[in-house]
């Protein structure tokens, strides 16, 4: 247990890097489960990235982070999340109820769409959230992620509005500096049989 640090390596220079923490969960002394157990911790609970999908020649956000056991309450194997993206505080858009759903283990990719407000019940008629209502109004943005158990906030992401367009992290641009903390403005197409790179508008919890 304890800190490390990832460097990535390419051409003899480090290109990335970032930092993890392992957690001993277990001692191993349950006669029943003698064995020592360990998770992970990092990055995956105060970053998060948006990709752009396509729905009927339009483009909407698709959001990505990660959740895994540390999300959940003592005792407890799983649970559901729900999340809300308000705008200056006003709840714009937020995920189906139906859907999220947090595992026991290590932190996993959970994929999430946003639709207009709607109740309960009405899942199958909400209206997806798009990139153009993103587009036309600048603003402070806060994706909140909680648990539907408890109502606990397990996640928070900020990013602004400014002339239409999302303001991403400074450790995605090129040019960043040091280059060891640049965050690679691409990731892995979803769905894709081959290697394809989508553009990824990387996200972080600043604590405004």
């Amino acid at each position: 247990p304890g800190l490390y640090t990832i460097v990535f390596v390419a051409n003899n220079q480090p290109i990335t890097r970032f930092l993890v923490r392992l957690e001993q969960t277990s001692a191993g002394e349950d006669a029943f489960d003698p064995e020592k157990k360990f998770r992970f911790d990092g990055y995956w609970r105060t970053r998060a990235h948006i990709t752009l999908r396509d729905h009927k020649d339009e483009s909407f956000p698709e959001l990505t982070m990660w959740l895994g056991g540390k999300d959940l309450p003592a005792g407890k194997n799983g649970d559901l999340f729900f999340t809300s993206l308000l705008r200056n505080g006003e709840l714009v858009a937020h995920s189906r109820r139906t859907t999220g759903h947090i595992s026991g283990g290590h932190f996993e990719p959970k994929y999430v769409s946003l639709y207009h407000p709607h109740d309960k019940g009405k899942e199958a008629n909400a209206e997806l959230f798009m990139l153009r209502d993103l587009q036309i109004a600048n603003g402070e943005y806060e994706v909140s992620v909680t648990r539907q158990s408890d109502g606990v906030k397990i996640r928070s992401y900020d990013f602004d509005v400014v002339d239409g367009k999302i303001q991403e992290m400074p450790q995605s641009q090129l040019g960043y500096e040091p280059a060891s903390d640049f965050i690679l403005p691409r990731v892995q197409k979803k769905g894709s049989a081959i290697l394809e790179m989508s553009k990824a508008i990387w996200i972080q919890d600043i604590k405004r």
